[in-house]
């Protein structure tokens, strides 16, 4: 039984693999512009302390799903 389970699942991931491939083959060089790939990422509590003194506000006007 798990084996059918695991099989199942590496043929899903095969196939949410290819249609990622295609996704990101046929698209759009514009669309895929601004996503910056190069460099480090830090996204430690110590990188991500608001710096700029910003405050979200207590009771926004949108509603979430």
């Amino acid at each position: 039984m798990l084996e059918h389970h695991d099989r199942r699942l590496r043929v899903l991931s095969q196939r949410i693999s290819k249609i990622c491939d295609k996704t990101i083959r046929n698209g759009s060089v514009s669309t895929w512009k601004h996503f910056n790939l190069h460099g480090e990422f830090d996204f430690s509590d110590e990188r991500m302390v608001d710096s700029m003194g910003l405050e979200v506000p207590k009771n926004p006007d949108w509603k979430s799903d």
